[in-house]
């Protein structure tokens, strides 16, 4: 993990953090905080609807923030024609080992 990924992890934890506190409401969170949370949280393998709950949402919005990722993620690629697949298939499978090491199901894996 590169020192700008762990930047964005530590800011995850530290607003989710705060959420559960309740020092502040999800209401609150400016998108991009609230990406960053989703971003983290999707990772970790956790599912659209308990994040949409997490922050008030529908889970329309959520899987909006993920393609909005997937966008941000695509446009650090250097091919043009396949930024953004190939940006999908990079947070899927990152969800998806997350979810599987934090499961102990490494039938996900493969």
């Amino acid at each position: 993990m590169n020192a700008s990924q762990e930047r964005i992890k530590d800011n995850a934890i530290i607003i989710l953090d705060n959420l559960k506190t309740k020092l502040i409401l999800p209401e609150d969170l400016t998108i991009d905080m609230r990406r960053v949370c989703v971003d983290y949280l999707d990772n970790e393998g956790i599912k659209v609807e308990e994040i949409a709950k997490m922050f008030n949402v529908c889970t329309l919005t959520i899987y909006n923030d993920i393609n909005a990722l997937q966008d941000t993620y695509a446009s650090m690629m250097t091919l043009v024609n396949f930024k953004r697949v190939f940006g999908t298939y990079t947070r899927r499978y990152t969800s998806l080992r997350n979810k599987a090491l934090r499961d102990k199901d490494y039938r996900l894996a493969w």
